[in-house]
């Protein structure tokens, strides 16, 4: 009798596992769906705000450069990462120091691969 209460009870977890497992496996699949459709929605507008002259955050900048295949000096990139705020076609917002110019032949290449 308590043989087969246990094995009941074995069994019962056993199902009970699986099924969170299974939930948590869709909860999962659906918070990365989301994540991937707002990073592509993220891309989209600030691709469009680049060519519109507007302003982007340089994180966003750098991640449009990487999609791009533009690469940017490693001490350019580490300057950048740590002064620069925003970036745009024509201009950049420096918090301090020297505008890293390899940024801009950046902006610049960048600009012509959306163009172009």
């Amino acid at each position: 009798m308590i043989a087969a209460d246990v094995e009941a009870y074995s069994v019962k977890a056993k199902a009970e596992i699986e099924a969170r497992r299974k939930e948590n496996a869709r909860v999962k699949a659906e918070r990365e769906e989301r994540e991937r459709i707002g990073t592509v929605q993220r891309i989209s507008k600030n691709t469009a705000a680049f060519l519109a002259g507007d302003s982007i955050p340089f994180c966003e900048f750098e991640e449009l450069c990487n999609l791009h295949g533009i690469e940017m000096p490693i001490q350019t990139l580490g300057s950048a990462r740590k002064n620069v705020s925003l970036v745009s076609a024509t201009s950049m917002h420096c918090s301090k120091g020297k505008n890293p110019k390899g940024v801009f032949v950046a902006a610049r290449a960048l600009n012509q691969a959306l163009k172009g």
